[in-house]
């Protein structure tokens, strides 16, 4: 984690330029909570785990995983993550839900906004409560403890639906059950106002978030009074195209979500050719890291 405290600077010009710099250390502007992507759909090899965890390579701080709805996958999820605390025991470790188990969807009552056709059935909000909580003892029990969880990935995508109006209602209900992991939400598609104001303007459901997560796809940062809460920018993937245009891009983007007062960037597969990390296609060499976020690059 790293803090910006408040600098002044006097710059003189001549033939040369000369500064003066001075450091307030009690003055804290923003905490910059870290970097990092997402394993992949279940795991990612540990070599490629070591390059973008271990100080020795990117160094990267949060490591976001998927919470399957098949708890077959937990195990594997597992032992990656205990692998990633193995290589850098200060990582932040956080889940996001696409989906929950089958028998607590409701595909008929499904509002007419969403985008696609299943719901958390109504009568299931208490035993989903219970399922969170379940994935979140089950990661600290295999030594692979979570920081956070999300209760939904893009709920105005192509996942499982939440209208604003649900969210609210399942967070002022069941969100104060969740224990052991700080709650994550409403993390949509593209940031979207509509649900950050919905979850940030009721008082009992804002109480039990504690960091305001969302992507940019299709929008670009902003600034907002998210209630003294964290900003996390919890996923986005630019064009399959890793060279310097694509890199500046990036680099522009990643300055935006930092000037907007959000406090944590995350990218989506750590692990693919377009992404940290090569995979041998494209012309990158598999589990090699990218030109620009070789070490002095990005994380540096």
């Amino acid at each position: 984690m790293f803090t910006l405290k408040s600098v002044s600077l006097l710059a003189l010009a001549s033939t040369a330029w000369a500064a003066t710099l001075t450091v307030n250390p009690s003055t804290t502007y923003q905490t910059i909570d870290g970097f990092g992507g997402m394993n992949g759909w279940t795991t990612m090899p540990n070599a490629d785990v070591k390059t973008a965890y271990s100080p020795s390579g990117l160094n990267f701080n949060i490591f976001r995983v998927r919470l399957s709805d098949n708890q077959n996958d937990w195990a594997s999820i597992a032992a990656m993550t205990k692998y990633a605390y193995s290589v850098n025991p200060n990582i932040k470790v956080f889940a996001s839900a696409w989906a929950p188990p089958a028998n607590m969807l409701d595909k008929n009552n499904v509002p007419s906004s969403c985008h696609i056709k299943q719901v958390l059935a109504t009568s299931s909000y208490a035993a989903y409560a219970t399922y969170l909580n379940s994935f979140i003892t089950y990661m600290k029990n295999n030594g692979a403890p979570l920081y956070a969880i999300s209760m939904q990935n893009e709920p105005d995508w192509d996942w499982t639906c939440w209208t604003p109006e649900q969210m609210v209602s399942w967070l002022k209900q069941y969100g104060s059950q969740i224990t052991g992991a700080l709650m994550i939400a409403p993390e949509p598609l593209g940031m979207s106002s509509k649900y950050i104001n919905a979850v940030l303007s009721d008082s009992t459901a804002a109480a039990n978030v504690d960091i305001v997560g969302g992507h940019i796809y299709g929008s670009n940062p902003y600034s907002f009074d998210s209630k003294g809460k964290p900003i996390w920018m919890t996923e986005h993937l630019l064009n399959d195209n890793v060279g310097w245009a694509e890199t500046m891009t990036m680099a522009r983007e990643i300055n935006s979500v930092f000037t907007s007062g959000w406090n944590a960037y995350l990218w989506w597969y750590i692990r693919r050719y377009y992404s940290f990390i090569g995979d041998g296609e494209q012309g990158t060499t598999s589990g090699a890291i990218l030109p620009r976020v070789q070490p002095g690059g990005l994380h540096g």
